[in-house]
């Protein structure tokens, strides 16, 4: 068989594809270009940068004698410095001067970008308002009633979370549920 009458025949068997099936082959094609495109966009969006503490200031380290400490309750001190424009609040042992548990003020960061940069959470613990997430060892401070992407994220923490009740309430992460603080709290409150 020559090219030619290959080519014919192909030409033929395309214009007997009936158009019940063309049409959703060429509709799936370009749902798939346009979700390709979507995606390709987002990824390259500029997202606003974490400020993290330095290293030697996480949970572990001695507390440099050069930052100031205002209050101790129960062996602890609340000491604080800044860095970029954000506030690091550090809780250390009074005894051994070990940071316990470090957190920084997080202006401009969602839920959202926090797991763009950190990966899929572990947990959560929800107390009204308040919600905390976690990754391990870090954990985010979010007070909206909402769970969503676009949570504003009031602290960024390491080491353990500034509440031990959040602690112990810690559930496995199930992802974004749309669920409401009242819906929360009506099923908590209920005999």
């Amino acid at each position: 068989m020559s090219i030619q009458s290959r080519l014919w025949k192909s030409r033929l068997w395309s214009k007997r594809w009936p158009i019940y099936l063309r049409l959703p082959i060429a509709l799936c094609t370009g749902l798939a270009v346009c979700v390709g495109v979507a995606v390709a966009v987002v990824r390259t969006e500029n997202l606003p940068q974490i400020v993290e503490p330095p290293a030697s200031l996480l949970p572990g380290n001695l507390l440099p004698q050069s930052i100031p400490c205002t209050s101790s309750f129960e062996r602890r001190f609340e000491c604080k410095a800044s860095q970029d424009g954000e506030i690091i609040y550090f809780t250390t042992d009074s005894s051994s001067h070990l940071i316990v548990y470090t957190s920084i003020s997080a202006r401009n960061q969602t839920l959202g970008n926090m797991i763009a940069a950190w990966g899929a959470p572990t947990g959560f613990a929800r107390f009204g308002y308040a919600l905390f997430v976690y990754w391990n060892m870090r954990w985010v401070y979010v007070s909206s009633c909402k769970l969503e992407p676009a949570s504003p994220i009031e602290y960024i923490g390491y080491g353990l979370a500034g509440s031990i009740a959040a602690e112990r309430e810690q559930l496995p992460w199930r992802g974004f549920t749309g669920e409401a603080c009242d819906d929360h709290i009506d099923a908590v409150n209920r005999p």
